[in-house]
């Protein structure tokens, strides 16, 4: 079974036995439209030129969130900063993220259950099916950071690290406390080091950014 990186970012975020995600809001939101960003460049659909985006090839795209992303980019008049994108695509993100987990439930891999508060307001329950899957992909991931000599890190490992680094979810790949720290050391090397550092670092860092700048005006208005 093939998943795609913004289905193995919802999947990781998934909670392995309660019926929700491990992180929710600004956080989740901004992971994805990250996860998306970094999918189209490892497609070699989009560039970062001068901290700018720059859409390559919009030829043949088959998914219909990069789709529309690559829509959005061709609307533009000119070039915008990751940012940008990452804000776009924050106001469709509910959307994408109902669309990614009803992928995953149709691969078997998580279960959807709807349900209805009072009656009246929907919502969705979330629940592993294949855990095995997760665990698997924990366990790879876990060791392209404390073990990368072990295992073939290859780019999609370090944008998915990446995600994990930018939505703060170091926990999800760590065992205990001690390791914990390590994983928040060693993971910056990781991607620091990778060969597609460039294009990662940048889309993290922005991505970082939207989520702080995000959560600071969110609870300034409290």
């Amino acid at each position: 079974m093939t998943l795609t990186l913004s289905e193995k970012f919802i999947l990781i975020a998934q909670h392995p036995d309660k019926g929700r995600l491990i992180v929710a809001g600004v956080p989740l939101y901004y992971g994805i439209a990250g996860a998306l960003l970094m999918e189209m460049s490892l497609q070699e659909r989009i560039e970062i030129v001068d901290g700018l985006v720059v859409l390559k090839n919009d030829k043949k795209i088959t998914d219909p969130m990069m789709s529309e992303m690559a829509g959005l980019m061709r609307q533009q008049t000119k070039r915008r900063k990751v940012r940008y994108w990452a804000y776009k695509i924050n106001k469709r993100a509910n959307r994408f993220k109902k669309e990614l987990l009803t992928r995953l439930d149709k691969k078997g891999v998580l279960q959807l259950e709807r349900k209805r508060f009072l009656g009246l307001i929907p919502y969705t329950l979330t629940y592993l099916r294949d855990r095995r899957t997760r665990d698997k992909l924990i366990r790879h991931l876990r060791k392209a950071v404390l073990y990368p000599s072990s295992v073939e890190v290859t780019a999609e490992d370090v944008a998915l690290l990446g995600l994990i680094e930018a939505a703060k979810m170091h926990k999800v790949i760590a065992e205990n406390k001690e390791e914990l720290k390590k994983i928040r050391k060693e993971l910056k090397k990781v991607i620091e080091e990778s060969p597609i550092a460039g294009v990662v670092a940048k889309t993290i860092k922005e991505v970082q950014a939207a989520i702080i700048v995000t959560t600071v005006v969110v609870g300034g208005g409290r």
